[in-house]
Parts: C-alpha cells; sequence; structure tokens
C-alpha cells in the first residue's frame, strides 16, 4: 500500500476538499459496513486515510491531511479539527508588558444542522445506501436527508466546516493569524500571504506535514488543492519548496482549484485589474521548479453547460462540487489497490504526463494538465458483468 499526503491551502481549497473527503468518507463507509461494494472491493482506503484503533479495538479512519486557512473562515470548527466545542484558551503572559489587556472573542459559530444531524446517526448507518423498497412505506422524510438539502439553498452554507463530516485530526487545520478572512484581507494577489507565513509558521507547518510523512510506510507523494491565484499562492509556494528540500524527489500534484470569478467590479481600477490578470503567470512560475504536475480547475460559469446539472455559479458550496467531483474521478486510479485494475502511483501518473513526444527526457519543469470532467457519470458495472460492449444493456437517462 503506498499513502498519499494531502494538503489544502485557502478557503475555498478547503470547500472542494470538504466535498473529496466527504465522497472518500462515503466510499470507505460501504466498503467497511458491507465489506465490499462494486468499487471497494479495488479501493485502498490506508492511501488517503489514517487508520487507528478506538479504546473498543474499532478502526478510526481520519484523512492524511495538512490544511490551511484563516480564523475568519474555520466557521464551527476548533484549533484542534473540533466542532462545536469551546476551547479555553489561555491568555499568555508576558513579563514586559504589565499594562492593560483587552481580549477580544468571536462569537462562537453553532454547527450547521446537516453536522448536527450526522453526529446524530448511528456510525454503522452511515456507509448504508437506503433501500427505496424498504423505505418506501414509511412515508417520512430523512431527518438527514432533509438537513443536506438546506445545505444547497441560498445561504444554506457559511463555512467549509458546515457540510465536511469526515473526522479531522488535531494536527490537520493550520490557521495562519495576521489576518481574519482571506476573502477581505488577501483577495489582492499572489504576494498577500507572504507576510503571514514566515519564520516560525513555517516551522510549525513543516512540523505538521513530518507527522504525517513519518506514519507512512512508503509515501506516494503529496496531492495538493492550492487556491494559489490569492495570497495563498505564496503560502503554498513557500511551503512547497520547503518540501521539496525536505523531502526530495517526492511527487507533488498540484490542482489549481479557482473560486468563482463573478466578474470583475466596474469601480475596479485598471491597476488592481491587471495585478489580478498577473496572479495565474506568477502562481505556475512560483510553483513549476517544485512541482511535477499543476492542473488549473474551474467549474464552468455556464450552468447550461450539462444537461443534467443544474448549479448556481456564484455559490462556492456549488462550485466547489463540481471541482471535487472531478479531483476525486481522476485520482481514482492513485487509491486502487495493488491488484485493481488501471492501478496507478502518484509517480506513475506524472512521469506518464509528463513525458515528452519522441523519447525526450520530461522537463525539469512541472507539467500542465487539463482536466475536463462530463457528469454523472455511466454507472459502474458489478463485478462479473459483461464486459463485451455489445453484451452491455443501453445505459438509461440520468436525472
Amino acid at each position: 500500500m503506498k499513502e498519499l499526503v494531502h494538503l489544502q491551502f485557502g478557503n475555498f481549497a478547503n470547500f472542494v476538499g470538504a466535498h473529496f473527503w466527504n465522497l472518500e468518507d462515503e466510499e470507505n463507509g460501504k466498503i467497511c459496513s458491507r465489506g465490499s461494494s462494486a468499487v471497494g472491493e479495488w479501493l485502498s482506503t490506508g492511501s488517503t486515510f489514517r487508520i487507528t484503533e478506538t479504546n473498543k479495538g474499532e478502526a478510526f479512519y481520519q484523512p492524511r491531511l495538512v490544511l490551511f486557512d484563516l480564523p475568519g473562515s474555520m466557521g464551527s470548527m476548533g484549533l484542534d479539527g473540533s466542532v462545536g466545542q469551546v476551547i479555553q484558551e489561555r491568555l499568555l503572559s508576558v513579563d514586559t508588558w504589565d499594562g492593560h489587556v483587552r481580549t477580544c472573542r468571536r462569537a462562537r459559530v453553532e454547527p450547521s444542522a446537516y453536522l448536527q444531524k450526522v453526529a446524530e446517526e448511528d456510525p454503522e448507518e452511515l456507509g448504508d445506501v437506503a433501500d427505496p423498497a424498504q423505505d418506501s412505506h414509511a412515508g417520512v422524510p430523512d431527518p438527514l436527508e432533509e438537513a443536506a438539502a438546506e445545505l444547497s439553498r441560498p445561504g444554506g452554507v457559511r463555512y467549509w466546516t458546515d457540510f465536511c463530516k469526515a473526522s479531522l485530526h488535531p494536527r490537520t487545520p493550520h490557521i495562519l493569524h495576521g489576518a481574519w478572512s482571506a476573502t477581505e484581507d488577501w483577495a489582492g494577489g499572489f504576494g498577500e500571504g507572504a507576510a503571514a507565513f514566515n519564520g516560525e509558521a513555517v516551522d510549525q507547518a513543516l512540523d505538521r506535514v513530518r507527522f504525517f510523512v513519518e506514519e507512512c510506510d512508503q509515501m506516494q507523494g503529496f496531492q495538493v488543492l492550492a487556491e494559489d491565484l490569492s495570497g495563498w499562492g505564496s503560502v503554498a509556494s513557500r511551503l512547497l519548496a520547503e518540501l521539496r528540500d525536505c523531502f526530495g524527489p517526492a511527487p507533488i500534484a498540484v490542482f489549481s482549484v479557482r473560486p468563482p470569478s463573478g466578474g470583475g467590479h466596474p469601480s475596479e481600477s485598471g491597476r488592481r485589474a491587471a495585478c489580478g490578470k498577473l496572479g495565474p503567470c506568477l502562481s505556475l512560475a512560483s510553483l513549476a521548479e517544485d512541482v511535477g504536475l499543476y492542473v488549473p480547475l474551474q467549474a464552468p460559469e455556464a450552468p447550461l453547460a450539462s444537461r443534467y446539472l443544474r448549479w448556481d455559479p456564484g455559490s462556492a458550496f456549488q462550485t466547489s462540487a463540481l471541482c471535487a467531483a472531478a479531483v476525486e474521478a481522476v485520482t481514482t486510479p492513485m487509491h486502487l489497490g495493488s491488484g485493481g485494475s488501471g492501478a496507478l502511483d502518484l509517480g506513475g501518473a506524472l512521469r506518464l504526463l509528463s513525458s515528452a513526444p519522441g523519447g525526450q527526457p520530461p522537463s525539469a519543469l512541472a507539467a500542465v494538465g487539463c482536466l475536463s470532467a462530463a457528469m454523472p457519470a455511466p454507472t459502474v458495472p458489478r463485478p462479473g458483468a459483461a464486459s463485451d460492449a455489445r453484451q452491455r444493456p443501453a445505459l438509461a437517462s440520468v436525472a
């Protein structure tokens, strides 16, 4: 089994990551509750999750992940990854200051109704798929499904922590101080986050990443979600350069997830607009020497791009779901066990994508990937189903 270490930089990257880990958690729940599924018998949960045991001897799964965000974007999550708990912080004493000290605290953010319903569910039932034949006689809506439906309504999601149901390790969230919200403070461009990520902050981040790396038996590499066109670009660039120095040739794949643009504001100055257009150039140039693959990813701004999907192009919750589905689908070969058809580790994928024509060696700079996804995807055939195209039944229309 080869493990992946995941990194997420920025608020929108964490929106995408929350959907991604929900998908991984759902599939993991099916495997654990039923022993196998149509795809589950080939998937290796240990490639993405760290697995420990509870006091009762039960397996406990947590993403092998370090995420970066600002205090104003964490919602109901505490600094230790807990949700809905009040964390008592000790006021640091400073011997050189004997003046008045004022403490400013934000009002507590309550967990969303969805997370509250998830917490109330029986853990053994979370991975099961409801059987319509069994539930049709009840006629009573599932409270969890109702709470999930509320998330898609306007104002239903305030933070990415409102819908992330994966259990996070205390070393997973790394909060950068010096700014409250990237939307307000780091919207100026690539270099806005550089001042907040240096010195001790870099060392602390490396310690968190090293914790997850040292747990791996055979690490594949790093899978990164980065909102790199904002101030998070400089944060990602600095840390990935440090990781290259620490872990040498470990493969790194970066998905540059782009939040809904919404178009430029009419009053936006020409200088600010020009600086915004330089963001992709600065990000790619700074990351090219340290990563093996760079994939820009953004949901289409026109909801009519698909016959079967409708979404709000201005909703971070809905557009991030499309990005997460694409990332989860394209990285599935890295999550397969050794016996899975099409299994491929991250290093093999990068060599395949970066190989030059004519047998030339791959470039030392990052390969820029193009990712296009068509959704919804056709259903996966069950094991043992006919593989000959002439024997497959025609796919029914998917709504």
